[in-house]
Order: C-alpha cells, then structure tokens, then sequence
C-alpha cells in the first residue's frame, strides 16, 4: 500500500501537470506497485487540491459501464470519475483544443440527478434520482506521453481514474428519462 505521503505526492505531480499542459511519464513507471484502490486515493487527493484552488463538486462521470468493455479490459466492475465546475463546457460554449495536452472527444448520455446518491445504489434507486437525460460529449485530456485510450488490458495501472482530466458538454434539452424507450426493455 503506498504511503498518503506518496499519494499527495503523485496527486500533486498530476495537478501540476495539467496547469502546465505538460505531458508526464505513467505513474506505474516509478510505482509498478499502483492499484486501483492507489489510483482512487489519487484522484481523490487530485480533486481535493482543485476544492482547494476554488472549485466546486458538481458531479461524476461512469467509465467502462458496459459489460463486454470491462470484460475487455479485465476490470470487475465500472469505474468512475469526479467532475468540477471549471471542467464543464457550457452548451453552446467552447474549448480550445490549444488548451489541453492530448484531448479527444466521445459521445455521451448524460443523466442529470435531482439529489444526490450515497453509498450502493440500485438501478432503480439511481433511476428515481434521475430528473432527464441529454446528449453530451466528454473531451478526454490524458497527461501522459505516448498514451493510447484503452490500449492495456489493465488500463488502470498505468491510468489512475480521472487523470486524463475531462471536460463535460452537455445539451441544454433535457428528456424525462421516462419518455425513452430501451432497445432492452
């Protein structure tokens, strides 16, 4: 288990980093011992030095949610991210491509909740907290040099979550989640 004193360090490295648009070697390269648990603890010391610098909580972005993707890439269940307010990009807003190190974008659905969720929480739990849904778009930004989005069947060992940063888009019409209809019933 690697030492609070390490993971400050790390989580400081990272943060320095992206204010600097600087790339950085994978952690895992000093730290062959970095484990998913390590890279949470990292990513929670990364957004408590944004908190610090101002920032504000506003939400959290779910990665790998599919179940052939994580098969895929050897992870038991999904991952996910924090989101500030200075990382969103307001609908009809933009971002400068300059700005980042290696940003790249994907589609998304956003789901916008009323109240916030604590602790294990069951699909319809989560789906009751659910005010709409919208289309949006996550513009990744990776620190590091020579990466490659999901190129490691243990991706999170050389990438703790969230340090590939994260600008989230979201539309600005919103839908009841209730009034789509699942391909899956």
């Amino acid at each position: 288990m690697l030492a609070d004193s390490v993971i400050q360090q790390l989580a400081q490295h990272l943060h320095d980093s992206r204010l600097a648009r600087r790339e950085t070697t994978r952690l895992t390269e000093a730290h062959p011992d970095l484990d998913l648990d390590a890279a949470y603890r990292v990513m929670r010391a990364g957004i408590a030095l944004r908190t610090a610098a101002g920032e504000t909580v506003v939400g959290y972005k779910m990665g790998l949610t599919s179940k052939a993707k994580r098969e895929q890439m050897n992870l038991p269940s999904p991952v996910y991210g924090v989101l500030t307010d200075r990382m969103r990009v307001p609908d009809g807003g933009s971002f400068r491509v300059a700005g980042g190190i290696h940003p790249k974008v994907e589609p998304e659905i956003a789901f916008h909740t009323a109240r916030e969720l604590k602790g294990p929480v069951s699909r319809e739990e989560a789906l009751a907290a659910c005010d709409g849904v919208c289309a949006a778009l996550e513009i990744l930004d990776s620190r590091f040099a020579g990466f490659k989005y999901f190129s490691f069947p243990t991706w999170w060992r050389t990438t703790p979550p969230r340090p590939t940063s994260c600008s989230p888009v979201s539309g600005a019409r919103r839908r009841a989640w209730t009034s789509l209809r699942s391909p899956c019933g």
